[in-house]
C-alpha cells in the first residue's frame, strides 16, 4: 500500500473509533436515564400506595367517627324519651348529666354512652329520675367492676332490685339476701335505691375508680374514639 492509502486507512480508522466511543457514551448516558427513570417509577409506585393506605385509613376513621356519632345520638335520644316518660323534663336535667357522664368517664373505665345507657335502663325500670338514679348509676359501675361483669348486666340486676325485685341481686350481697321480698317491693323507689346502694357500696364501693392507671389511659383513648 502506498503512503496516501496508509493515512486515509488511518484516518478511517480514527473516525469510526470516534463515531464508536460516541455511541459507547450515548448507550452510557441512556442506560444511566433508563436507571434513573426507573427509579422515579418506583418511587411514584410507592406513593401512590402510600396513598391508597392512608385514604383507605381515612374512610375507616371517617366511618367510624359516623358511627360513633350515630351512636351516641341514639342513646342520648333514648335517655331524653325515658326521663321525659317518667315526669322529668329532659331539657331542665341533661347539662347535669353530661356533666355527670364526663366525670366518670375521667375517672373510671366506662365512656359517657356507657353511663347515659345505664341512666336510660335504671329510669325505665324504675320508672322514676332523680339524684337517686345517678348514685344508682355509680353503684352499678363498682359493682361490675369488683365482680367483673359487663355494666349492662350489672344495670339490669340493680334496676331489678330498685324495681322491687331483690332475689337475684341478692346472689351477690348476703346482706339483702335475708330480706322479705313483699316488704321490700312494698317501700317506695328511693327508700329501695337507698337499701340497694347501701349495699352495694358496703361491699363494692369505689371499685370503678380503683383501676389501674394503665388501664384507665387505654380506657380514656378507646371512649375518646367511639
Amino acid at each position: 500500500a502506498t503512503k496516501r492509502d496508509l493515512v486515509v486507512r488511518i484516518k478511517g480508522e480514527d473516525r469510526v473509533s470516534s463515531v464508536m466511543g460516541k455511541v459507547g457514551t450515548s448507550a452510557q448516558v441512556a442506560g444511566k436515564s433508563f436507571l434513573e427513570l426507573n427509579a422515579q417509577v418506583q418511587l411514584v409506585g410507592q406513593a401512590f400506595r402510600a396513598a391508597q393506605v392512608a385514604g383507605a385509613a381515612f374512610v375507616g376513621f371517617t366511618k367510624k367517627a359516623v358511627d360513633a356519632s350515630a351512636k351516641q345520638a341514639t342513646i342520648n335520644l333514648r335517655l331524653a324519651k325515658s326521663i321525659n316518660a317518667v315526669g322529668v323534663s329532659f331539657s331542665g336535667v341533661s347539662s347535669d348529666i353530661e356533666s355527670f357522664a364526663a366525670e366518670l368517664q375521667r375517672t373510671t373505665r366506662f365512656g359517657d354512652t356507657e353511663t347515659k345507657a345505664v341512666l336510660t335502663s335504671l329510669t325505665q325500670l324504675t320508672g322514676s329520675y332523680g339524684e337517686h338514679t345517678k348514685q344508682a348509676t355509680v353503684a352499678v359501675m363498682d359493682f361490675a367492676e369488683g365482680a367483673q361483669m359487663p355494666v349492662a348486666s350489672a344495670s339490669r340486676l340493680v334496676s331489678q332490685a330498685i324495681a322491687g325485685n331483690i332475689s337475684a341481686l341478692g346472689r351477690y350481697l348476703p346482706e339483702v339476701r335475708g330480706m322479705k321480698a313483699a316488704e321490700f317491693a312494698a317501700l317506695d323507689v328511693k327508700k329501695r335505691t337507698k337499701i340497694v346502694v347501701d349495699a352495694l357500696s358496703g361491699s363494692f364501693g369505689g371499685m370503678a375508680k380503683t383501676i389501674d392507671p394503665a388501664a384507665l389511659q387505654m380506657a380514656r383513648m378507646a371512649n375518646s374514639t367511639g
